[in-house]
């Protein structure tokens, strides 16, 4: 697959070539400090100016401070939360910080990348939710002490089977529910060489050398290297899973320029053995002189086979002192002189609001044309297809009229109508392909507002495969200002095709608010779309389903033999396996095509010794695993 992945991108980057077109990757690492959450306004600004800069991609955060910024299952399955509970309005989540992203990057013709800029820090302290639930997922300096990433907080045992298929995990759950163009890691590195001194991984290391505990000295080469090892491996096992998930996904890693003699991570490795598509070496200098020198002379960057593979990051900001607008124009000319695609920047905050204006400089100078990223088509994203009041493509009774005074609107105005009327409001659009497009609507309600707004509206969404019908209650939206999803459509190539019907049958209060409505077309797979959005007066919810469910082995722990449960809620083929904590394959219980319905399988471990074992079931899709634990 590894072989077919860069074939695909080779010949996008040729073709792209022969067409004419620029080809440069101009990405935007997205960020903030502490707990200072981006707000609605400040994404939609960010969003925009980064597209009217020529910038083509951002790297938005979604794994920090020990929290994903998105409604997580995953996480909530081991930490009893769904997000960062400072989104949360009545202990559920009321922002999806990553779909805000995503629907406003999309929408301004940017593609993004899901950020794991914390990878295996899992925490921000040890009061933080996944510590106190997952106290034996945290690493161990050699005093016994919690290893730490400096101020960032409490690192993961980097070789712990269950910690690696955790983050699998959430990755795989972004790809599946959102839809990302790629997925960014970072973090997969030890904070220092005082770490792994947790009894899972001296009883792994003792295994691996004939019952001989690892050496006291921190930075022994052969320690160093085992661990480096371990995280190669697990950086593999990342990409196989991600690209079985989605095949379209690019997989990246930001690191630091270092090697596994500092960090224990051996990134060219990756790089070499086709686990990365993109490498973003963190190149963050003040000066152009410095930067070029690390691109010469990093023994870790010379180490890469493909340098096709290489996107340096850049900075504004080093060492605390910002960087001159001239010097990163410079760096950029550096890239291309090296024949490098293009580079991340460090961050947007700094490149939008700081007084050197670099977005500015950047625009007049070596963005002053837009640009393809070289590894996608030029129409892997398609322009938004953005329908407002205004538009010649709607269509409405004489009862609508329009109002310019709402608190948020898209553009200048919205609609308005009386909720006693029998008047109906149709929106047109024109697609240029066939395919699947994600559905938005512009809320411009406020939640539980007191003005006499109606709390229902009828929407009828026609589409290929027929027609659904909605009952959308505004006023539980919580989304003022803010793209609401409200499904998936396959629609087939057409001109002025009629998208929407808005009635007011069944409305309440005096006036019913409608606004702009939005087409994106989307890249995730069909076998995870799903058209199953239901809303209602009390809720607003979206439909999915896992395609199997792992239960609890029992007995746990056991003698000899125990019984593990599964339900199956979709035909497909599934491996159940027995794994040992070195991550070997001990038993292969189960490797067939199932059926729906539930599962019982006795597994019997006579003839392995006691210890903690991992069992996992698997299809094409996702795998879940569950520990449990041999008593002799």
């Amino acid at each position: 697959m590894k072989k077919l992945i860069y074939s695909i991108i080779v010949i996008i980057f040729i073709f792209s070539a022969l067409s004419g077109q620029t080809q440069e990757l101009r990405g935007a690492w997205v960020a903030w400090a502490g707990t200072n959450i981006p707000s609605t306004d400040q994404i939609v600004t960010t969003m925009n100016k980064l597209a009217d800069a020529n910038f083509n991609i951002v790297y938005v955060d979604v794994w920090r401070y020990g929290y994903p910024y998105f409604k997580s299952e995953v996480f909530h399955k081991y930490s009893g939360h769904y997000t960062d509970p400072s989104l949360n309005d009545h202990d559920q989540p009321a922002r999806d910080v990553l779909a805000e992203m995503i629907v406003e990057a999309h929408q301004a013709g940017l593609q993004v990348e899901a950020w794991f800029e914390a990878g295996f820090n899992g925490a921000a302290n040890t009061s933080s939710p996944l510590f106190q639930k997952q106290p034996e997922w945290f690493a161990k300096k050699k005093d016994g002490s919690t290893a730490y990433y400096g101020q960032a907080g409490p690192s993961m045992i980097h070789c712990h089977l269950e910690v690696q298929q955790f983050l699998i995990d959430l990755a795989q759950e972004i790809v599946e529910k959102y839809d990302v163009d790629g997925i960014q890691l970072d973090r997969i590195r030890y904070p220092s060489h005082d770490c792994g001194y947790d009894s899972l991984t001296i009883n792994l290391y003792k295994q691996e050398h004939d019952g001989t505990a690892p050496p006291s000295n921190i930075s022994d080469q052969e320690w160093v290297q085992w661990r480096a090892d371990k995280l190669t491996d697990f950086v593999g096992r990342f990409y196989d899973s991600l690209k079985t998930t989605n095949s379209e996904i690019i997989i990246s890693n930001a690191t630091i320029p270092w090697g596994p003699m500092d960090f224990c991570q051996d990134w060219s490795e990756w790089a070499n053995n086709g686990y990365l598509d993109i490498l973003v070496p963190m190149l963050y200098y003040n000066t152009d002189s410095y930067f070029t020198y690390q691109l010469e002379n990093n023994s870790e960057l010379t180490q890469v086979n493909n340098s096709n593979l290489i996107y340096p990051g850049v900075t504004t900001v080093a060492n605390g002192s910002y960087t001159d607008p001239n010097q990163l124009e410079a760096m950029i000319n550096t890239t291309r002189e090296k024949e490098l695609g293009g580079n991340v920047h460090w961050y947007h905050a700094n490149l939008i609001w700081h007084q050197n204006d670099y977005l500015t400089h950047l625009k007049e100078t070596v963005y002053n044309q837009p640009s393809v990223i070289p590894y996608r088509s030029s129409d892997w994203r398609q322009s938004a297809i953005v329908i407002d009041d205004t538009s010649d493509n709607i269509y409405k009774t004489k009862g609508w009229d329009s109002y310019s005074k709402a608190s948020v609107q898209f553009g200048n105005s919205c609609l308005y109508v009386n909720s006693d009327s029998s008047d109906t409001l149709k929106y047109y659009a024109n697609f240029s392909s066939t395919g699947w497009y994600e559905l938005y609507i512009f809320v411009n309600v406020e939640k539980n507002t007191s003005a006499d707004y109606s709390s229902r509206v009828d929407y009828k969404i026609t589409h290929s495969n027929g027609t659904k019908f909605y009952k959308i209650n505004l006023k539980k939206y919580g989304n003022t200002g803010r793209w609401e999803k409200i499904g998936d459509f396959y629609f087939e190539k057409s001109y002025q095709k009629e998208i929407i019907e808005l009635t007011t049958d069944s409305s309440d209060g005096d006036y019913v608010f409608a606004d702009a409505v939005m087409l994106l077309n989307t890249n995730r797979p069909e076998k995870f779309i799903t058209s199953s959005l239901e809303r209602n007066k009390n809720n607003s919810t979206i439909q999915t389903y896992d395609s199997f469910e792992l239960l609890q082995n029992y007995p746990n722990p056991f003698n000899a033999s125990t019984i593990i449960k599964f339900n199956i809620k979709q035909r497909n083929d599934y491996t159940l396996s027995i794994f040992d904590i070195r991550g070997n394959r001990v038993k292969l219980l189960l490797d067939r095509e199932l059926n729906q319905g539930s599962y019982r399988v006795n597994c019997n471990m006579d003839e392995l010794s006691s210890g903690l074992y991992f069992y996992r079931l698997s299809s094409s899709a996702k795998s879940l695993i569950k520990k449990m634990v041999l008593i002799k």
